[in-house]
């Protein structure tokens, strides 16, 4: 329910995975949203990071709302050797909280996208990261786990 009307219907995981608007993405779990304009076919830019993603048919320069859930971004080691990957960056540690199976950490992107996202990752994969505040590691935003919103669509 939005404000007195039905926003969506739907089993709780279809819902969950395919949201309609960005308020249904928001009121069911947590999602990161990045403010952004369609820069062509398949590519968002927010700030100055250029987002592939795969959703098609939202128009050029349409302001729009890139959105990722917590647990679809991948962070890489610094073992890792997977540089053609796309929606690669580094981003900074701003915090990590302890939830007992996983760790919930905010991060920073570099540039000037100044919106920080939230990662959710197992207890395994957060101590072979070794996380600290303020380090820096690399994050994938797979294509495939994007979804992208109208600014207008609440």
């Amino acid at each position: 329910m939005d404000r007195g009307y039905i926003a969506q219907t739907g089993t709780p995981h279809a819902i969950y995975q395919q949201p309609n608007t960005s308020f249904v993405a928001d009121f069911i779990g947590v999602m990161n949203f990045l403010p952004g304009v369609v820069e062509s076919s398949g590519k968002v830019r927010c700030g100055n990071l250029t987002i592939d993603v795969l959703q098609k048919g939202i128009g050029n320069r349409e302001r729009v709302k890139v959105a990722i859930r917590p647990e679809d971004i991948v962070a890489l080691d610094d073992n890792s050797n997977e540089t053609n990957l796309p929606n690669l960056l580094t981003a900074t540690i701003e915090d990590t909280e302890f939830l007992g199976s996983s760790y919930l950490v905010t991060l920073a992107p570099e540039g000037d996208a100044k919106t920080t996202l939230t990662v959710s990752l197992p207890i395994q994969e957060a101590r072979r990261l070794d996380l600290n505040t303020n380090a820096k590691i690399e994050i994938q935003l797979p294509p495939e786990s994007i979804q992208i919103f109208p600014l207008e669509a609440n």
